[in-house]
């Protein structure tokens, strides 16, 4: 079984192939307290399509950044 985030590699880069348009994520995290973007980062190559996340647990930080 293929790890979702090297999934999510193949989709984008088999997009870019055929359109030649480069798509890019990036996440907002909360619960999860960087996880996924850790899984992201741990693909070569990551940094052509990923561009960051924002991690925020305090319930004021998501209430006034994340909006």
């Amino acid at each position: 079984m293929t790890a979702l985030q090297d999934e999510l590699a193949h989709l984008l880069k088999e997009y870019q192939a055929k359109t030649g348009k480069l798509l890019t994520i990036g996440t907002v995290e909360s619960a999860t307290g960087g996880r996924i973007s850790d899984k992201i980062t741990n693909v070569p190559g990551s940094s052509d399509y990923y561009k960051g996340s924002i991690v925020a647990i305090a319930m004021r930080l998501k209430q006034t950044s994340l909006v």
